[in-house]
């Protein structure tokens, strides 16, 4: 829960521990996901005394657009910051989809060229997805729920089976994400999917 993780870190003295960002933005993203205010904020106070050493920090910076839901789409800023860790880059890719943010081609054909190199098939499920949303493409999108079902990540297998349900028109995998999304208590994603059906 976001009370004992919170405890835990107190209880190491509040270190700044930057390699503990990510597990604590995962749990701010799941928190906000379930309406969870609570949650939400005391995990949103470790990640400000997280971020304040390391304020001009590339992830950082990621994290707080997360965070606020301000996305700017910084393709520079996001190849600084898969040096250190692509999976904050997949981590902001799959916070902008699920507030629709527009990201220009060539911005996702370079992700996806180092997802590639660097070999990671989450960031390389999210930039599909992100392509397939802007282009309407659904074989980037089957092909992005074809790499999370492999991982067996359900939050994307979730969005990705509505979306290709919505976009193709196929009612019954529209309705497989939304039991997904349901099972995993993301509100926030099945209040957008079931006002959209």
């Amino acid at each position: 829960t976001a009370e004992r993780a919170r405890g835990l870190w107190t209880d190491i003295d509040r270190v700044p521990a930057g390699y503990a960002q990510l597990g604590f933005t995962a749990a701010f993203m799941v928190a906000r996901s379930r309406h969870d205010e609570r949650s939400t904020e005391l995990i949103g106070g470790v990640l400000d005394a997280i971020f304040e050493p390391y304020a001009g920090n590339p992830r950082n910076l990621l994290v707080r657009q997360i965070r606020s839901r301000h996305f700017e789409p910084d393709v520079d800023l996001m190849v600084a910051a898969v040096s250190a860790s692509s999976s904050m880059v997949e981590r902001w890719l799959f916070a902008a989809g699920d507030q629709g943010v527009a990201i220009p081609a060539g911005a996702l054909d370079r992700l996806l060229h180092i997802a590639e190199k660097v070999d990671s098939p989450t960031l390389m499920a999210q930039v599909l997805r992100l392509q397939g949303l802007s282009d309407s493409r659904p074989e980037a999108l089957r092909t992005a729920l074809s790499i999370s079902e492999q991982m067996g990540a359900i939050p994307n297998v979730g969005r990705l089976a509505c979306e290709i349900g919505q976009l193709t028109n196929d009612p019954a995998l529209v309705k497989r994400g939304i039991g997904l999304l349901r099972n995993i208590g993301d509100l926030e994603m099945l209040d957008r999917y079931e006002s959209a059906g």
